[in-house]
């Protein structure tokens, strides 16, 4: 079945409107749309890797931390075609020696088992570029390993999920100067919520950010004041979690 038109559980899409005014409010409390810089890392990506386990308890293998150089590495491999989970995430670091731009990047990789949807996830949605080409590239060699063991997984690119098409949340939040990092937070805040929310599709999930009818300068400061205070809040629990 097409995942964009399979119907959702309305009592999850309850729970997601509620979390998502939840990231809102605290961004706007705490007036966190001006200017709020974070600077996360491919330590920083293995730290959340170890709590989103923890939450939601599952083994260490369950979502995966991986760097794109190693996204065909016969252990990670195994380990996803033996997951008896219907979803599995891969939280996908990509550093700058791969994509030469002069700064490190973060994509997500969710597997649906039992749908035989393997899906890429790019934050900046499906931009024009030798770099993002590189990286569906190589994400699609992971792919083309499953598809041995799952003959009838389908590919879904970071265009089928964002609501724009090629235009991704990461492009439409578009920070003040010197504001890196929301790639990385992009990524985690969508395990988050395809780990939280496991009926809802991930298409339906994105399209839930925009929960009435506002202009396109809105709907950026919408996207800006959640990705925000998901951040706020994660980036303390994460602190209390490490220490």
């Amino acid at each position: 079945m097409d995942q964009s038109v399979q119907p959702d559980n309305s009592e999850e899409i309850i729970k997601l409107d509620k979390f998502l005014k939840t990231c809102i409010n605290i961004s706007i409390r705490n007036d966190l749309c001006q200017k709020f810089e974070v600077d996360p890392s491919e330590i920083y990506s293995v730290y959340y890797n170890y709590y989103f386990n923890d939450k939601f308890n599952r083994d260490i293998n369950g979502i995966y931390n991986i760097d794109i150089w190693n996204i065909t590495n016969p252990i990670l491999i195994s380990s996803i075609i033996h997951n008896t989970d219907d979803v599995v995430c891969i939280s996908l670091y990509i550093p700058d020696e791969f994509l030469r731009i002069g700064t490190g990047h973060q994509n997500t990789i969710i597997i649906r088992k039992n749908e035989n949807r393997f899906e890429h996830y790019e934050p900046n949605g499906s931009p024009k570029k030798d770099w993002f080409y590189s990286i569906v590239n190589q994400v699609k060699l992971l792919y083309y390993e499953l598809v041995k063991c799952q003959p009838e997984m389908t590919f879904i690119s970071s265009e089928e999920l964002h609501p724009f098409g090629k235009i991704g949340f990461q492009s439409f939040d578009r920070g003040y100067a010197g504001e890196m990092g929301y790639c990385q937070l992009w990524c985690y805040f969508t395990i988050r919520l395809v780990m939280t929310f496991k009926t809802l599709s991930t298409k339906n999930i994105f399209s839930r950010f925009d929960l009435d009818d506002i202009t396109l300068k809105q709907y950026r400061r919408r996207l800006k004041e959640i990705i925000r205070g998901y951040t706020y809040t994660t980036l303390k629990k994460l602190y209390y979690y490490l220490i």
